[in-house]
């Protein structure tokens, strides 16, 4: 009786360590850690022309207020070259991202890509930062490359 005893104790101490060593390892991120990797991945998918990855980056995939098909629909205009994270600016659950774009615009004809420097919003929901669509684009006038 007493080895089996002896063992109950030992598994459970076994377990013990095991998920306190696990515990270890984990870190909380910082808001800005979340953030910086979501916003990148948002924006590499933009250039890959990868609209379902960026709709479950958006905020309205989370809302439900705009379903899949109306987003893919919706973000046509624009073809991305390229795009860099170059700051992020977070208050509260609400954020801003700071990105160099570089685009055409096919309806246009034209194959000059244009340059410029964008504020994106981003939005704090369970945990997870959403890109913020409304008003959330500022494009301003791009210089010709």
């Amino acid at each position: 009786m007493v080895s089996i005893h002896k063992a109950a104790i030992t598994v459970c101490l076994i377990i013990f360590m095991a998920v306190l060593s696990s515990c270890a390892g984990l870190q909380i991120k910082s808001p800005e850690e979340k953030l910086l990797p979501r916003a990148e991945e948002f924006w590499a998918a933009r250039v890959a022309g990868d609209s379902i990855t960026c709709y479950k980056l958006e905020e309205v995939s989370k809302t439900g207020k705009q379903p899949v098909s109306a987003y893919v629909r919706s973000h046509g205009g624009l073809v991305y070259k390229s795009a860099e994270v170059t700051d992020t600016d977070i208050n509260g659950e609400k954020a801003t991202v700071k990105v160099k774009l570089s685009y055409i615009i096919p309806a246009f004809g034209s194959r000059n890509a244009f340059n410029t420097e964008t504020v994106d919003s981003w939005k704090l929901m369970d945990g997870e930062w959403y890109h913020h669509q409304k008003n959330s684009l500022n494009i301003g006038s791009g210089k010709k490359e």
